[in-house]
């Protein structure tokens, strides 16, 4: 059976504790994401524009059942179990990493005195799941088991102006340093702790995939390092 893990609480072993028996039956809302996309249509013409991609709320839908000697116990126990008032950690026993989510609805379907069935859901605002932090060495080919893109930090080394392309993408720096960072979570590159400015930097931040072509100029070494992630 499959348990589930709410802000760090198996909440199988929770019911258990007091004597209860809390069985989840199915989980959906783990696959793939369908994103939505603006466009303009053209008026008076073929097509349109494409305007922008983004990935909506994550969904994910517990269905269970509980099995005790009072409903009323179930209920309350429930209650107190899923009454988290931020979003915490999710985790699944079948599955690598972790989401971050809040309950946002609660059900029951069937009520009996000593038995209960129903489902709660997941709103995980952040879509994705996460696993744990990584670091690797810059190398001209970097393979990363993940299905999505991933926004690294590189701490580099330098012996001049440089510039990294990635997958064809192009970060440029018009600035000749001996070493620095490139933040592509917050599209940042530092200087000894400073930020630099915004007319010495063009071009596209690192982001990373599953297998990553890697060029430089004027970067003797480097590493990244990044938080995995999956859809």
């Amino acid at each position: 059976m499959v348990d589930v893990y709410y802000n760090n609480v198996s909440l199988a072993n929770l019911f258990a504790a007091d004597g209860m028996t809390l069985w989840i039956e199915d989980i959906t809302g783990r696959g793939l994401l369908s994103p939505d996309v603006t466009g303009v249509d053209y008026k008076g013409g073929d097509g349109g524009r494409f305007v922008s991609r983004r990935l909506p709320v994550r969904e994910i839908t517990v269905s269970f059942a509980m099995f005790s000697c009072r409903l009323l116990d179930m209920q309350a126990k429930l209650t107190h179990s899923l009454n988290i008032e931020q979003p915490s950690t999710i985790r699944f026993s079948d599955q690598t990493g972790y989401y971050t989510g809040i309950v946002s609805e609660v059900s029951l379907s069937d009520d009996k005195p000593t038995y209960c069935r129903g489902e709660f859901v997941f709103s995980c605002y952040d879509p994705y799941r996460y696993g744990e932090a990584q670091q690797v060495d810059l190398a001209e080919t970097i393979s990363i088991d993940t299905n999505c893109t991933i926004l690294p930090v590189l701490t580099f080394t330098a012996t001049g102006k440089p510039s990294i392309t990635v997958n064809g993408e192009t970060l440029s720096i018009d600035k000749t340093l001996t070493g620095g960072v490139i933040d592509s979570q917050h599209n940042q590159v530092m200087d000894n702790g400073n930020n630099l400015l915004v007319a010495e930097v063009a071009g596209v931040f690192p982001r990373l995939r599953d297998v990553n072509h890697i060029e430089t100029e004027n970067i003797s070494s480097g590493q990244f390092r990044y938080l995995m992630r999956w859809l």
